[in-house]
């Protein structure tokens, strides 16, 4: 939770604004039917037409206002994940991690390197075996 809120505290006010829009548009969306069971009631009850048509324009700008909450919290709460989750891992994958983590022990800091240049050594002058693997595995 202290990862996730350690990403999160530079962005605070885009937080705060998803969770406002998406509150507006829950309210908006539990509005509509309470104002469609008034304006049922008062088609019973035999009010003026008048009363009926303020009710289903205060229904249809509750439907707007819910609307448009909805489609804005969705846009920042893509704007919030973007921000948050995609750049700290494109920039520090799990290899660059456990790189650094072996690299801090000085002891096998050299061991390490050697590894790594073997193994990139032997990834990139195997890769044609690998995709006719990987092409035979989708074939059959």
């Amino acid at each position: 939770m202290r990862l996730i809120l350690r990403f999160l505290k530079p962005h605070w006010k885009l937080c705060v604004l998803t969770v406002f829009l998406l509150i507006v548009d829950v309210a908006g969306a539990l509005i509509i039917p309470t104002l469609a069971a008034q304006m049922l009631r008062e088609g019973e009850a035999g009010v003026a037409m008048q009363t009926l048509i303020y009710t289903a324009i205060a229904m249809a700008v509750a439907a707007v206002i819910s609307g448009a909450g909805g489609i804005l919290s969705g846009y920042t709460c893509a704007a919030l994940v973007a921000r948050t989750a995609f750049r700290p891992f494109a920039t520090r994958t799990v290899y660059s991690l456990w790189k650094t983590a072996i690299s801090t022990n000085r002891a096998r800091t050299a061991n390490f390197w050697r590894r790594e240049a073997r193994m990139r050594r032997s990834t990139t002058a195997n890769l044609p075996k690998f995709n006719k693997i990987n092409i035979n595995r989708l074939i059959c």
